[in-house]
């Protein structure tokens, strides 16, 4: 499962889609109104979880990303515009994906 972000077509405005390794296009769409990557792929997350159904293994991962508070990574900067970001939810090993 890997849900990534790109802050495109415009500054401010945000694409994100969700591979769920049978569907390319499980969840996507536009967000708008957010300046951190990771503020937009916990929103984003928020949202797909919610296509999943309760209690699965899929909606209990993003629904633990987009509940997620990491703290700054020292060193780090903002993406530039068109960057792809990816964070990648995977099962733990000997779980069937």
């Amino acid at each position: 499962m890997t849900l990534t972000t790109r802050e495109r077509p415009a500054p401010g405005i945000w694409q994100y889609n969700l591979n769920d390794g049978t569907d390319n296009r499980a969840g996507r769409g536009r967000i708008a109104g957010k300046t951190s990557h990771l503020d937009v792929l916990r929103y984003a997350a928020g949202i797909c979880a919610a296509g999943y159904q309760p209690g699965t293994l899929e909606r209990g991962l993003l629904e633990q990303f987009a509940a997620a508070t990491l703290p700054p990574v020292p060193g780090s900067s903002m993406p530039r515009q068109r960057w792809q970001m990816t964070a990648s939810l995977r099962s733990p090993p000997g779980t069937p994906a």
